[in-house]
């Protein structure tokens, strides 16, 4: 969605069947090319290119919808918009969506950046001198420097020239192709020519312009992204690798209690209502890619891990196996025989975008397995109501509460039976040494 408040109302306008489809039309212009040559789907961009910059390409097709006269009857959203719905509209807000109508994407190099304020942009497709552009107060997706060349929309808002949402920074390669394609000739670029695509014709329209610009920036831009993906790593140089563990409540147990035992645990912030996490600090030596792995808790912080209480559940997010195992002995640590086994899922940051594979089945049994065992050996240590409030472990060593431990054991067994698929890892779990070091083993002969 559009950074820009001014387009808040026109954007609604496309949730409606005659301009719903207008919209996917120029929306597959822009970018369906490009996902379909490297096997992606719409959803996987966000995740690719993170909110930001997915947010800025989303810009730039919807600016340049509003240009578009489509239709049988080339009617366009912009005119369409003022007409019916302008009276609601502050001037400024109706100049900029009538600037945005007559507006026209370009390549711009630019130079005299104050952050925050302004640039000076030159035109890289046409003759004349740079002009000054001042930025609206919306969000950019990345910080601007003098000798960048960004692909964007410049809008004529009242006395000034603005800065459109639809913002893209272009490398050399890419500025080289908008050049080669669409500049003048004065302007163009000394590079050799580019082939034109198969999906743009020689005989550029007015509307080639803005979708060949995405067109090239998403093939030049997800491959590297992906490539980087695959080898990402988070803040603390590990895999990252999502963690999710749901502990059901043991029947009797009050979410009111479980609330008040997770505000006092040590270690623990409350981050919102039934959530709460482990947080750190974000060194400014990290990299934006690690800082995409990690779970943002705002102010500059992460979530080492994040508990959550749901109905009837308690859920537990980590991005890594070791913040994983020393977030569930945080929490089961806290709540005790209130939380029953957990069902795990483990999942690979970035699997199935691209080429990027998730887990073997192998390594996910063998790491399902590994994070239950951690369970019930913290389990065997921890007081239970049917043992009297010893732990197993005591009451093993007694050797009076064998049938008390048995019946506890096999309780253990049949939940795990119902709480998971006989197909998944966890469901081949062994309790064998749970019940060798119990004593519990069957006699030999």
């Amino acid at each position: 969605m559009t950074t820009g408040q001014e387009l808040a109302g026109v954007m609604r306008f496309i949730d409606r069947p005659e301009w719903g489809s207008l919209f996917e039309e120029v929306l597959t212009e822009h970018m369906g090319s490009a996902l379909d040559t490297l096997r992606l789907d719409y959803d996987d961009l966000e995740t690719a290119l993170g909110p930001d910059l997915g947010t800025a390409l989303w810009d730039c097709a919807f600016e340049d919808f509003l240009t578009r006269e489509m239709g049988e009857d080339g009617r366009n959203l912009a005119d369409t918009y003022l007409k019916k719905r302008g009276w609601k509209e502050s001037p400024r807000a109706k100049a900029y969506i009538a600037g945005i109508r007559t507006s026209r994407m370009g390549l711009y190099e630019l130079s005299e950046v104050v952050p925050g304020e302004s640039f000076f942009a030159r035109d890289c497709l046409a003759r004349g001198e740079p002009v000054q552009v001042f930025e609206r107060g919306a969000e950019l997706p990345m910080p601007l420097q003098s000798g960048d060349r960004i692909a964007a929309r410049l809008v004529r808002l009242n006395d000034r020239v603005v800065l459109a949402s639809g913002l893209l920074p272009c490398r050399d390669e890419v500025a080289a192709r908008i050049q080669d394609r669409f500049a003048e000739p004065d302007t163009a670029s000394d590079r050799a020519p580019v082939t034109p695509t198969q999906e743009h014709s020689e005989a550029e329209s007015p509307d080639a312009l803005a979708p060949f610009i995405t067109h090239v920036w998403l093939l030049d831009m997800l491959p590297r992204v992906i490539d980087q993906l695959r080898t990402a790593r988070n803040t603390d140089d590990e895999e990252p690798l999502l963690h999710e563990f749901r502990y059901p409540l043991a029947s009797g147990a009050r979410t009111s209690e479980i609330a008040a035992r997770l505000n006092a645990a040590e270690g623990l912030t409350p981050l919102r209502p039934k959530v709460w996490g482990s947080l750190a600090t974000v060194t400014d030596t990290a990299t934006p890619l690690e800082i995409s792995t990690e779970i943002d808790a705002g102010k500059g912080r992460i979530a080492l891990f994040q508990i959550a209480l749901e109905e009837r559940v308690v859920v537990l997010l980590s991005q890594s196996a070791a913040r994983a195992e020393q977030g569930a002995a945080r929490l089961e640590e806290a709540l005790g025989e209130v939380l029953l086994a957990p069902t795990i899922q483990i999942e690979r940051h970035y699997a199935g975008l691209g080429d990027i594979e998730g887990l073997s089945p192998e390594d996910l049994t063998g790491r399902e397995h590994g994070f239950l065992t951690g369970y019930y050996r913290r389990a065997l240590d921890r007081p239970v109501a049917a043992l009297g409030h010893q732990s197993p472990r005591a009451a093993a060593a007694g050797g009076d509460r064998k049938g008390e431990l048995a019946d506890w054991l096999k309780g253990l067994e049949a939940h795990s039976a119902k709480a998971h698929d006989p197909k998944q890892a966890a469901a081949a779990f062994d309790f064998g040494w749970l019940r060798h070091e119990l004593g519990l083993d069957a006699p030999k002969g």
